[in-house]
């Protein structure tokens, strides 16, 4: 309840749990999410998380933050259909196969340096493809994930309602292929940071540790 400024739990609607060197979510002593069924904003960034499936039960989550964990597995995340936002950079996700079906209203979507494969950007491709709504992505720092020019422009076709993509704003330009830069101003450096739910504009990420 400190935590989250709130005087009863069943008040609480956002949680900042971050720099805690959070192991685990169902050890003894730890978050009792049993009890906060109704949590609508979730921050859990830089802790030491691997495993987040009591994260399953919060079905009322729209924003989740796991950045700076060691997460490899979001799929507990399916359970949680009202997520409109969730970051997870720089954890240890390889795939996100099955988003689309369990989240299909994110709007906001960080997976910056995981340990997503060139060998996997189709599989990739079709996940994001199957989000609609998608306005901000990031997949930048993933072993070439989308790096070539020709897979940018295919992520873009498939997501047309896109508007930033790693920090860029998406342009006529960009979507055209051409150089960031080309005709018009670059944008403005968009290193992550965590916003004042613990949310975070994570696009890419500074070498520095965040507030």
């Amino acid at each position: 309840l400190v935590a989250a400024g709130e005087e009863s739990v069943d008040n609480v609607r956002q949680l900042v749990f971050r720099h805690q060197r959070l192991q685990s979510l169902s050890a003894p002593g730890t978050l009792d999410l049993t009890r906060l069924a109704g949590l609508e904003v979730l921050s859990l960034s830089h802790n030491e998380l691997t495993n987040i499936q009591p994260l399953a039960m919060l079905v009322s989550l729209t924003e989740v933050n796991l950045n700076f964990n060691r997460i490899e597995d979001l799929s507990p995340l399916h359970e949680c259909e009202q997520l409109v936002k969730l970051f997870a950079a720089h954890n240890r996700v390889a795939s996100v196969a099955g988003l689309e079906v369990g989240c299909p209203q994110l709007r906001e979507l960080s997976l910056f340096g995981n340990c997503f494969k060139e060998a996997s950007s189709k599989e990739l491709l079709r996940t994001l493809g199957g989000l609609p709504d998608l306005r901000s992505v990031d997949v930048g720092e993933n072993g070439g994930v989308f790096s070539a020019p020709s897979q940018r422009r295919e992520l873009l076709r498939v997501l047309p309602r896109l508007e930033h993509l790693d920090g860029q704003r998406v342009t006529a330009l960009l979507r055209s292929g051409l150089p960031a830069g080309a005709g018009e101003d670059a944008p403005a450096d968009s290193s992550a940071k965590d916003g004042p739910a613990g949310s975070p504009v994570s696009s890419r990420p500074s070498s520095s540790s965040r507030p």
